[in-house]
């Protein structure tokens, strides 16, 4: 690496790598939010006479509508699956990934050498 002062400070891998495993873990507890809207649809429908729908749109009937709401909040959870997915494989290469020896010392330098934060209010 060149000894540059605009030259960014580098992210160090193994933070970056829990950061995807956060972002995992919040996907996780999306899809269970999503799994427990849709089996609460599930018990709408199960009552549709206690149902009754708007008149705003086309003609629907209240199963119709939350069978419909099941169906996409399926497909969310389908879209998001597929996600956790992609973030897994991610993750597998991301594990690999670390700093040369020379990049962990020039990080450093750039770090003792950055000028301090000035607050203001």
């Amino acid at each position: 690496m060149p000894d540059n002062q605009n030259e960014p400070i580098l992210p160090i891998p193994s933070d970056l790598y829990l950061e995807v495993g956060a972002v995992q873990d919040q996907l996780e507890d999306l899809q269970r939010k999503l799994l427990d809207l849709q089996q609460r649809y599930h018990e709408l429908g199960q009552s549709p006479r206690s149902l009754d729908v708007d008149n705003l749109g086309d003609p629907i009937s209240p199963l119709h509508a939350t069978q419909n709401t099941e169906g996409w909040l399926a497909s969310a959870d389908s879209n998001l699956w597929r996600a956790s997915e992609q973030l897994s494989r991610a993750r597998g290469y991301a594990s690999r990934l670390r700093l040369t020896a020379q990049a962990c010392e020039e990080r450093e330098q750039q770090l003792s050498h950055r000028p301090p934060i000035e607050r203001t209010r």
